[in-house]
């Protein structure tokens, strides 16, 4: 008879398990590329390539932004100046309201010349009309205006206020007709005015001497006429004390 004998119940072994991982991590470890050790000289030559990157780079940096300040971007300042065209409508009014205003001042300034021209005319053909002879033509001061043309600005006219020598009474006769000259204006200059006293400070020293003069013509002959009369009274005597004289003249004598 034959006996089988049953083989022992073993537990399974969990005390090689950790082994086991342990190999598969060594061979996970296996494939990891071991790091080398750089020399020196490596060292070295890789701090001297970044030290020379860095500097490229800095010098890149550098020159772009010394263009950008340089230049700045034409399409962004287009886009803020001209947004939507509203900026170039903008300046197109603000210069069309600068030629409006430019026009205006120079219609103005051309109804000014235009005034002026009038009134300076007017005035010295008044001092040329009453002066007469003795009134030069009137001399203008021109002005060029905005429309091109010359208008009188200023303008004058010589009036002789020199006494008529030996002519007491034409010069008497001219200073009046030179002070009728310097007022003849409807508003005189100081000029007009100093001419005209200048005019009347002469007549009355005309008039002066040739009211002395009168006075001394007057007295002159008031003594003829005395000297005449007595000449003939001393004459009268003579006559009569050369004729002889009766004996009753003589009595009465």
């Amino acid at each position: 008879m034959n006996i089988t004998t049953p083989s022992p119940y073993l537990p399974p072994n969990n005390l090689y398990v950790p082994t086991e991982s342990a190999q598969r991590d060594n061979r996970r470890a296996e494939l990891i590329p071991q790091v080398q050790q750089a020399t020196p000289q490596e060292k070295q030559q890789a701090a001297t390539q970044e030290r020379q990157e860095g500097a490229r780079q800095a010098i890149q940096e550098s020159s772009t932004s010394t263009r950008e300040a340089r230049e700045p971007p034409a399409a962004q300042t287009t886009s803020r100046s001209n947004p939507d065209g509203r900026s170039s409508q903008q300046g197109q009014e603000r210069g069309s309201q600068e030629d409006e205003r430019r026009d205006l001042a120079q219609e103005k300034l051309l109804r000014q010349l235009q005034q002026r021209d009038k009134e300076v005319r007017e005035h010295e053909q008044a001092h040329q009309r009453q002066g007469g002879s003795y009134a030069s033509t009137p001399n203008y001061d021109m002005t060029r205006g905005p429309d091109g043309a010359s208008y009188a600005t200023g303008g004058s006219v010589r009036i002789d206020t020199s006494a008529v020598i030996g002519d007491l009474e034409a010069t008497i006769a001219k200073m009046q007709q030179v002070q009728r000259a310097a007022l003849a204006p409807i508003s005189p200059s100081s000029q007009d005015l100093a001419v005209a006293s200048k005019a009347a400070r002469v007549e009355q020293q005309a008039r002066e001497e040739h009211q002395q003069r009168n006075i001394l013509q007057l007295s002159g002959g008031a003594l003829d006429s005395y000297l005449q009369q007595r000449g003939a009274i001393i004459a009268g005597h003579y006559r009569r004390s050369a004729l002889p004289q009766s004996a009753n003249e003589l009595a009465q004598a």
